[in-house]
């Protein structure tokens, strides 16, 4: 197999891994199916407990860290010196990321993990540096990280996540999806986006749904409130009825609060009437009314 049939495979199981049901049925027709490459989606899976892994400093550090039960993590599976794809999908993450009001370690976490164990932290760092470098908000301490890993811990993190890869011996590449994975605050699969890259909507309602909408502002979590995951297409789409029920309530605290307000108005003009009345009488510098006077006579 020379370079540019390489390169189509690659881009191929990339645009095949956006529907899993599609690329199941294509893939069967395909190389990649014989090496066992693709994406088999496994939402509400938690990803193992004890798995640990190099940064790019050369230190371990335990991949159940990056939960911290508030901030959803972005999970990137591939290889640093990929010649094609993995490049492509750290350059369109990077522009996606550029298209949020969020800031990268802020709101939401990266964490890129190598699935070749001939990686170096060398070439883990260089990549983290090109990929820091563009984000145009910057990134909070630790918001990116590039790990490095043995065969069993990335075997173990892509095969609970549904990221199914191979290696190629005679060309000494990896094939794989080009699909990054949205896991919730506590390490469960929430959702899987293909890199396109992605747009800026759905890769917001992705990261707040990971995070059952306790990210964003109130603008972002009304917005979120009105859309809902639609399996066939593969998005989320507006649902109208979610956004009538918002209108109704709204218009109903609108009628209390106008009713309210007028009660209120005309409770206090009546106190006001009262007030007065009482005064007038009391007052012995004002002459009573006609009748009362002649009564008291």
């Amino acid at each position: 197999m020379n370079r540019t049939a390489r390169l189509i495979l690659a881009l191929a199981i990339a645009v095949l891994s956006a529907s899993p049901a599609r690329a199941q049925v294509l893939l069967s027709d395909n190389p990649a199916a014989v090496l066992g490459a693709g994406l088999e989606e496994h939402r509400g899976a938690a990803v193992p407990e004890g798995l640990t892994f190099t940064d790019a400093q050369g230190q371990p550090v335990e991949f159940s860290s990056f939960f911290d039960g508030k901030r959803p993590v972005v999970l990137v599976l591939g290889y640093y010196d990929c010649p094609l794809l993995c490049p492509w999908v750290f350059s369109s993450l990077q522009g996606s990321f550029n298209t949020l009001a969020w800031q990268v370690g802020k709101e939401y976490r990266v964490v890129a993990v190598s699935i070749d164990p001939t990686n170096t932290p060398e070439q883990a760092a260089e990549q983290q540096r090109k990929s820091l470098s563009g984000l145009r908000r910057g990134e909070a301490p630790g918001g990116w990280e590039f790990l490095l890993s043995d065969d069993v811990n990335a075997a173990r993190l892509a095969e609970a996540v549904g990221f199914k890869y191979a290696y190629l011996p005679d060309t000494d590449e990896y094939v794989h999806p080009g699909v990054v994975i949205v896991l919730s605050p506590t390490g469960v699969v929430s959702q899987y986006l293909q890199v396109s890259p992605l747009p800026e909507k759905q890769l917001r309602l992705s990261l707040m749904d990971a995070a059952d909408g306790k990210i964003g502002s109130l603008i972002d979590k009304f917005i979120f409130s009105c859309h809902v995951y639609d399996p066939d297409a593969g998005s989320y789409v507006f649902h109208a009825r979610t956004l009538m029920n918002a209108a109704g309530v709204l218009t109903a605290v609108a009628i209390f609060a106008t009713v309210g307000a007028l009660l209120l108005s005309e409770r206090r003009r009546r106190r006001r009437a009262a007030a007065k009345d009482s005064t007038r009488f009391t007052d012995p510098t004002e002459e009573p009314p006609a009748g009362l006077s002649a009564a008291v006579k």
